[in-house]
């Protein structure tokens, strides 16, 4: 890559949009670049967990944007991610099909890492389904940042100006701003903090026995210091080989606010964008009710919920 090419990419960017200029009088060229990330587990693995280094090779820094994976059915499986600074991706070992169900397989990150050559991303699998082999392959996404001097005077990011203006050079008008791994903006007086986290409930079986109940409440417990604002929620629903059932979901908080009035199939909000984001306060908590229908046979139904959002605190700066 020689400084000629990137002056002409960057004279070609400039056209439906600058890309982020991190430094007064340069203009930084975004050129992608992706890293394999894989996790193998057995039939009858020697340890239920497998943790993968990434190491980021190149002569520059490079952008942490996105994570793409192929989940096949059935999976049982747990992922946490961990940046080159040390800080994690998410609040806790998630299933990694709360990340899967994005469109395209894609999870952005609600804001770019940066990430120096020679540092590593860290993946830590959790296999929760031993006796069964999976092989889960992950592509960490992601550009190389490449500051070139003079060009274009500074400009933000695509995603953070208006959607159409008359002779705006940001003419983009379908990107959703979470395509550049950028969230809503957060209100004046707050601030976000960097990555998406998820938080999660506990497992509930809802047995299929006559005399049992259909109906079970999952908690979804956000944790005092800083609000959370859901973007999605996402399900994880297993069962015995001798169950068969479908699940029935009604969302609510323990301020009483409902998300949804009235009963809905689980995989109609599985893994879905909101249209704007909802507030759940810091140390309030989620409540997930169940509904067991349209079950026969024998044995359990198993349901855990995922709220995918992120942590906005307090700016005391501001």
């Amino acid at each position: 890559m020689t400084e000629e090419h990137l002056r002409q990419a960057a004279a070609v960017l400039s056209k439906c949009g600058f890309p982020q200029n991190r430094a007064l009088g340069l203009t930084t060229v975004p050129i992608p670049k992706k890293f394999k990330c894989w996790a193998v587990f057995s039939s009858s693995p020697s340890s239920d967990v497998n943790t993968v280094q990434t190491t980021i090779e190149g002569e520059t820094t490079w952008a942490f944007r996105a994570i793409s994976s192929y989940v096949t059915v059935p999976v049982g499986l747990k992922i946490q991610i961990q940046f080159p600074d040390g800080r994690f991706l998410f609040h806790d070992l998630s299933d990694i099909r709360s990340i899967a169900g994005f469109g395209s397989w894609r999870y952005p990150l609600t804001q770019e890492r940066l990430c120096p050559p020679g540092t590593r991303i860290i993946a830590t699998f959790f296999d929760t389904s031993v006796g069964t082999a999976q092989a889960i392959p992950l592509l960490l996404e992601g550009s190389y940042l490449y500051n070139v001097r003079g060009g274009s005077a500074p400009s933000p990011l695509p995603s953070l100006g208006p959607r159409y203006v008359p002779g705006d050079p940001n003419q983009n008008i379908m990107a959703p701003c979470w395509a550049w791994g950028e969230g809503p903006e957060a209100p004046k007086g707050f601030k976000d903090d960097p990555g998406g986290y998820v938080y999660q409930s506990q497992v509930g079986a809802i047995d299929m026995g006559a005399a049992t109940t259909k109906n079970l409440t999952l908690q979804i417990q956000v944790e005092p210091g800083s609000d959370c604002p859901v973007w999605s929620m996402a399900f994880n629903r297993t069962a015995d080989s001798t169950a068969v059932g479908d699940v029935l979901v009604k969302i609510r908080n323990s301020t009483g606010y409902l998300l949804t009035d009235d009963w809905i199939r689980y995989g109609i909000l599985n893994g879905v964008p909101f249209f704007k984001p909802w507030i759940v306060k810091a140390n309030e908590t989620i409540f997930v009710d169940l509904a067991l229908i349209d079950y026969s046979g024998t044995g359990n139904v198993y349901m855990q919920a995922f709220a995918n959002g992120g942590k906005r605190r307090r700016n005391v700066s501001a």
